[in-house]
């Protein structure tokens, strides 16, 4: 039986998450989450602008908020020269045993909102030019665009 699509989105969240952590603590979770979404910044604003990547962003906050029961801080996510905050200081906010999963929730429900909008093959497609090492997805059809 094949995954469902969320489990597909957060299979992916752990790969980029677990391959920008250099150390298991929050501190580095929240690095890892920053560093994954300036990357996304670059390849994701170009389609829909900082505004719309805030808006995507903010939602992808939410949502993880609320999947985690409040583990994850409020949405405040903001676009400056740096990258995209909000989302490093939610992870950041987490006790250590949370962090991971923290930043791993925000990222899936980014990826599953950004799918939502364009189609999975084409998120995919937005994803690994941002990530160029993201495993691929099983079952997730891909543009030939």
């Amino acid at each position: 039986m094949a995954p469902s699509t969320d489990q597909r989105w957060r299979d992916l969240a752990v790969g980029v998450i677990d391959g920008y952590v250099t150390a298991a603590d929050p501190a580095d979770y929240a690095a890892a989450a920053r560093r994954a979404f300036q990357d996304l910044d670059g390849v994701v604003s170009t389609l829909m602008g900082h505004a719309g990547l805030n808006a995507l962003t903010d939602r992808a906050l939410y949502l993880a908020r609320r999947e985690s029961r409040g583990m994850v801080a409020e949405p405040i996510a903001t676009h400056t020269d740096d990258g995209l905050i909000g989302v490093a200081e939610g992870v950041a906010a987490l006790p250590a045993a949370q962090a991971r999963d923290g930043a791993v929730a925000i990222l899936a429900a980014f990826a599953g909102l950004l799918a939502t909008f364009v189609g999975d093959g084409l998120a995919l497609q937005l994803l690994r030019q941002a990530w160029p090492n993201v495993p691929s997805l099983p079952g997730a059809e891909e543009d030939s665009q």
